[in-house]
């Protein structure tokens, strides 16, 4: 997935702990197989190449993963978008870059992207891409799916309190031995080297999604790889977006689409969704806090009123 992941969990048991994280890991690197677009030959690959004339057939799992996805591409009205891997594909984000895409390149990907033409059909477990040309990418939500499955994994074989962390998607379940939560801080998007808050949390997943986690400073320009669907080009309006819920899954998403938003839409959409709280930091280092958060999180600088 492009990041490190790293599993803790509470046991009395060092060889019960062991065993479980070898299969939370286990099972994080089957999803990654079954949703990678990265690798030739991948089925998300293949359905962009091969979905396009017929529907084609694909495993539950995936099915509902992009079910998921299609209902958030609706609810943001297209800030998060899977079917923008025509033009993800040209940020290579992922080795180095020397360069960054044409106007035009970027202009003619935005063709082929567009939520609308992926088509499934649950009767059938199917989905058909409207033309060719099209692709998805997970990257936005996989991530955090995998992190939920992570968990589910460590307690089906027992364990009753843990944390996983793929890159700043993470989930706690129970509580550290003292009967604590779990204290969790964020990342200051302006200094990789400091926090710039910290919540007490349990049972509950946080997502941040932030302009430093891959980019690269082109002619005196940051580009970030947190692409808006709409323009193929990075979003300009937050430097760091932290979302709280109870899946990871969703939260992955929420944080890549309230970044695309921006703060103003961002915000109004967070405090819409019920049992999801978080924080924006805008492209000024402004912090916009939900109004759930406002007592619960410890900020180590003030928010804007």
């Amino acid at each position: 997935m492009g990041t490190l992941v790293e599993v803790k969990v509470v046991s009395d048991d060092p060889n019960v702990a062991y065993r479980a994280i070898e299969n939370a890991f286990e099972r994080m690197r089957e999803i990654e197989d079954l949703m990678t677009a990265k690798r030739p030959g991948s089925l998300v690959e293949r359905i962009g190449r091969d979905a396009v004339e017929r529907a084609m057939k694909i495993p539950d799992e995936l099915f509902a993963v992009i079910e998921t996805c299609q209902r958030y591409a609706m609810l943001t009205q297209g800030a998060f978008d899977i079917s923008v891997a025509p033009v993800t594909r040209l940020w290579l984000f992922d080795r180095p870059m020397e360069t960054i895409p044409s106007e035009e390149d970027v202009r003619n990907a935005l063709e082929f992207v567009g939520f609308q033409g992926i088509r499934l059909d649950q009767k059938t477990g199917s989905i058909q891409l409207e033309r060719k040309g099209m692709g998805l990418d997970l990257g936005g939500g996989a991530k955090g799916y995998a992190v939920d499955e992570a968990v589910h994994r460590l307690k089906e074989l027992g364990i009753k309190a843990g944390i996983v962390n793929a890159g700043g998607d993470l989930k706690v379940f129970g509580i550290k031995p003292g009967r604590i939560p779990w204290n969790i801080g964020i990342q200051d998007p302006q200094h990789s080297d400091r926090i710039m808050g910290s919540i007490m949390l349990t049972d509950r997943a946080l997502v941040t999604s932030g302009d430093y986690e891959r980019f690269i400073v082109y002619e005196g320009i940051k580009y970030h790889h947190i692409i808006d669907p709409k323009t193929g080009w990075p979003a300009r309006g937050c430097k760091s977006v932290s979302i709280e819920c109870h899946r990871a899954f969703d939260a992955d998403i929420l944080s890549t689409a309230i970044f695309v938003l921006g703060p103003e839409k961002g915000m109004a959409l967070l405090e819409r969704l019920p049992g999801v709280e978080g924080m924006i930091v805008d492209a000024s280092g402004g912090i916009y806090v939900s109004s759930g958060w406002k007592d619960k999180l410890k900020l180590h600088r003030s928010p804007v009123p």
